[in-house]
């Protein structure tokens, strides 16, 4: 994962997680940095974010399938919302966490606020969920567009 943090930083700031969106397939932390410093900007660089990564699935032999994804995500938020320690963690007020999901990314947002499980016990600190495009009804999205089955198949 990574994080980006405001420039100047006078006190605690809250923390928005980034979950990128490809279908379960593609994209990669590095390729969303522009997102994560355009909303630091826009926020009065008065907030961080951190842009995690989950493995992709492939056409291959045991790739990874849902919830695999889902379960690198939360360990990913778990590990940046309870008091771990990473550079500039002191900055951020693990009390105040957003998630920000694109497509794949806001699927898995959504079935961590929705759907919360013994795992998700410190979703308390998640103030709030934004998703972007979103992926929520598989079988609907199957019946008016069949030609989205390869990448579904491809990550459950």
């Amino acid at each position: 994962l990574d994080i980006y943090f405001p420039q100047i930083c006078p006190a605690m700031v809250p923390l928005v997680v980034y979950i990128h969106g490809g279908a379960w397939r593609t994209g990669d932390k590095a390729d969303f940095s522009y997102i994560a410093e355009g909303l630091i900007g826009v926020a009065g660089h008065r907030l961080a974010v951190a842009v995690i990564n989950y493995t992709l699935s492939t056409r291959l032999v045991g790739s990874i399938r849902h919830p695999g994804h889902l379960n690198e995500v939360i360990k990913a938020v778990k590990f940046l919302v309870t008091d771990q320690d990473y550079p500039g963690r002191s900055i951020v007020d693990s009390r105040r966490v957003f998630l920000v999901g694109h497509s794949a990314g806001a699927h898995m947002s959504a079935l961590m606020a929705l759907a919360p499980q013994p795992a998700f016990q410190y979703l308390g600190n998640i103030r709030g969920v934004v998703g972007v495009g979103g992926i929520y009804n598989i079988p609907k999205l199957l019946k008016s567009n069949p030609d989205y089955s390869d990448f579904i198949d491809m990550a459950f």
